[in-house]
């Protein structure tokens, strides 16, 4: 609950507090409102009905309220003072009723706008043109995000500028993806250079490896990186290999163990492998121009397939950006439908959805990557509007 709708609710609860402990001191005049205390008001002063009892909504009295101050009580019989304040008291023990059922009904706030909006157009600290990347790191609690530009942005948990550099060469193309490895540091898929590039956390280049083609440990067009229980790098690609190939990554340069996966709306093949997951063993990804997500087992296995072209729930028009949130649902970020989707893994339904086109707080414009972070923070990098957006299922 936002703390202005909490402080309302506190508000309502302290002046019904305030209210029964009035009436509860006594029955004399001088518990009696200091407003009603010798003086005469107009009906037209009156800030409150007066009630005369029943349930909600019910037994308001019309009729103006007294001009004449309340005469003494007879001993053991409740003075005006006292009803006037059992009145009070039960007229705002209704307000807060109303208040809770509407805080109820309304809860956290607008669920289709964002917590908050990160980022602008332009070239310097956190400003990004046409962001298509972004990967958490749980380690500092931070984000990296690439833009075309070719520029490789260190956020904080708020979205602050940390520090920036860019990739060795951009000229042919820009990277579309960006992992944080298990050793912290950064693997960029240099996807228009058919390469892997590996910076320290802090934006130290460290190697590179790879180069253009189809023999075993060459690349084409690689759009992400991920890691199973083992430690072994796996590397989706499109173009003309669409697979996954998996490096024993304990070596430099990582050594080439094995492949799966080809071109072809088969079961077990691809058309634009864009982003993978890997949860106990299994490999989730997005095959993007098939309009589905794709499963296998670490080991090249094929599970099976989610989804198809669609708007519906669990259906998907290019999904691109995939992570998962901390109740092991899939987060899938839709190029196409402008949204993203909660799914279950282990059904393929799609359980909620966020976003819609457009370029207000909460649409989107072409998002291609998201990120979730420990706070479970959805983070969507919506990369027509420039902006990363951020907010919870």
């Amino acid at each position: 609950m936002n703390t202005d709708r909490l402080a309302l609710l506190n508000f309502a609860r302290l002046a019904v507090f305030r209210r029964v402990r009035f009436s509860a001191r006594g029955s004399s005049v001088e518990q009696v409102p200091r407003a009603l205390k010798g003086t005469k008001r107009r009906p037209s002063d009156c800030s409150l009905p007066r009630y005369s009892g029943g349930g909600l909504g019910r037994g308001f009295a019309s009729g103006a309220c007294s001009t004449q101050p309340p005469p003494q009580p007879s001993p053991g019989v409740p003075g005006e003072g006292e009803k006037f304040a059992r009145r009070q008291a039960s007229l705002w023990a209704n307000v807060i009723i109303l208040l809770s059922i509407g805080l109820s009904l309304v809860g956290c706030g607008d669920p289709r706008q964002p917590q908050a909006i990160w980022c602008e157009t332009g070239t310097g600290p956190s400003q990004v043109v046409y962001p298509r990347a972004i990967s958490y790191s749980p380690k500092d609690d931070s984000f990296f995000l690439i833009d075309r530009m070719a520029r490789v942005q260190h956020l904080d948990h708020s979205g602050k500028f940390i520090a920036e550099w860019r990739m060795p060469e951009w000229q042919i193309g820009k990277p579309v993806g960006v992992s944080v490895g298990p050793d912290g540091n950064i693997y960029v898929p240099d996807t228009h250079y058919h390469r892997i590039v590996v910076y320290s956390h802090d934006g130290k280049l460290l190697r590179k490896w790879g180069s253009e083609g189809t023999q075993p440990g060459q690349f084409i067009y690689p759009t992400d990186i991920a890691w199973d229980s083992k430690g072994h790098l796996f590397v989706s690609e499109y173009g003309d290999n669409d697979r996954i190939q998996v490096f024993d990554a304990s070596v430099d340069p990582p050594r080439f163990l094995y492949k799966f996966g080809s071109f072809g709306n088969a079961p077990g093949q691809f058309s634009r492998p864009q982003s993978m997951l890997i949860d106990h063993d299994l490999v989730y990804i997005t095959d993007s121009c098939n309009h589905r997500l794709v499963v296998f087992k670490a080991d090249g296995t094929f599970v099976r397939n989610m989804g198809g072209v669609g708007s519906g729930p669990g259906e998907y028009r290019f999904p691109y950006g995939l992570d998962e949130d901390r109740d092991g649902h899939l987060v899938v970020c839709e190029f196409g439908n402008n949204r993203l989707q909660l799914i279950d893994k282990e059904t393929g339904k799609g359980l909620k959805i966020w976003g819609g086109a457009g370029r207000e707080p909460g649409q989107l414009a072409y998002p291609w990557g998201v990120a979730v972070d420990k706070q479970n923070r959805v983070v969507a990098v919506d990369a027509g509007n420039n902006r990363l957006q951020v907010f919870e299922f």
